[in-house]
């Protein structure tokens, strides 16, 4: 969701988010909800519109990417301490992110609304 949010945001811009994980379902798809939610909030205007694919996250995505942000301050933590010699580009979201993986569309609302408050102010801090 966050990726889409940013990528909404900023589609004039040259700036562009993709979405890596430290642990992801490699195959699967961006869950019912969260495509609910991306539908909700006008982010995308159908679920043909969906085009992730979860990707594990590696050094060669780390050196070509400019900025990374762990969801939480301990996948930023992580991420450092497995790839120390990119600490540099790597930081935490504003506020830390719950996953909402197997809750409601309720509880991935109130994860959008988190989403959006911190990549708000990302966005902030690049311009």
């Amino acid at each position: 969701m966050a990726e889409y949010y940013f990528n909404n945001k900023l589609e004039s811009n040259n700036f562009k988010s993709a979405s890596r994980g430290l642990y992801a379902e490699i195959g699967g798809t961006m869950t019912r909800n969260a495509q609910q939610v991306l539908l909700d909030n006008n982010i995308i205007s159908d679920f043909d519109d969906i085009s992730h694919e979860p990707t594990q996250i590696n050094a060669q995505i780390i050196d070509e990417a400019a900025l990374i942000y762990g969801i939480t301050a301990n996948h930023a933590d992580i991420l450092r301490a497995n790839y120390p010699e990119y600490a540099d580009k790597i930081h935490a979201m504003p506020e830390n992110i719950g996953d909402p993986y197997g809750s409601g569309l309720e509880v991935y609302a109130r994860c959008f609304e988190h989403i959006k408050s911190a990549v708000d102010i990302i966005i902030e801090e690049l311009a």
